[in-house]
């Protein structure tokens, strides 16, 4: 770390990087279901549910009331359209409340980008989008499952709530660069 410092990197993040068994007969929905929630796996090929599901589920990741900008738009849309990609909105009565990625590995499925709107937190939604992928994995065959979060945050301990365990720590370092215009920002990462 002194040696990293010494060339101008900075701490800039930690990122847990949990892992759980699929478990084959393990019982995976959440006791009791939210009422009135449904999740379904969105369809690629119906354009306003992709729509709706990137909307919701990038929603935690950006100012609250701040519009989603075109590139990440554009990324958000190629990863639902990824062919070892599943994506999954959860509705409330009907009206979009929450959503996840799920990522089909070769031996490993990642979940990711999980966001719940505010006025449907802490009612148990993301604690049942991450079942739902579970249940996922399992249909895909998959015995193991991963999912990366900041440390302490909610997604953090409904994983661990879960049967997610700590695989490893994940440390990311800022270099501060001259670049034409601006300074930039390169990072790395490395994990303990």
């Amino acid at each position: 770390m002194d040696g990293l410092a010494d060339r101008g990197f900075a701490l800039r993040e930690f990122e847990t990087v949990l892992a759980r068994e699929v478990g084959a007969g393990e019982l995976l929905r959440p006791d009791p279901w939210p009422q009135g929630l449904e999740i379904v796996e969105v369809d690629p090929a119906d354009d306003a549910q992709v729509r709706t599901f990137i909307e919701v589920s990038t929603s935690g990741f950006r100012p609250e009331g701040q519009a989603l900008d075109a590139a990440n738009e554009a990324i958000a849309r190629r990863i639902v359209e990824y062919p070892r990609s599943r994506s999954f909105l959860a509705l409330v009565g009907g009206v979009p409340a929450g959503g996840g990625g799920l990522e089909i590995g070769r031996d490993v499925a990642s979940l990711f980008g999980t966001s719940v709107l505010p006025r449907y937190r802490r009612r148990g939604i993301q604690r049942a989008l991450i079942l739902r992928r579970l249940e996922r994995c399992r249909e895909e065959g998959l015995d193991l499952a991963v999912i990366r979060s900041k440390p302490g945050a909610a997604t953090d301990r409904n994983a661990m709530r879960l049967g997610f365990a700590l695989a490893y720590t994940r440390v990311v370092l800022a270099l501060a660069s001259r670049g034409r215009d601006r300074d930039q920002l390169q990072s790395t990462s490395l994990t303990s």
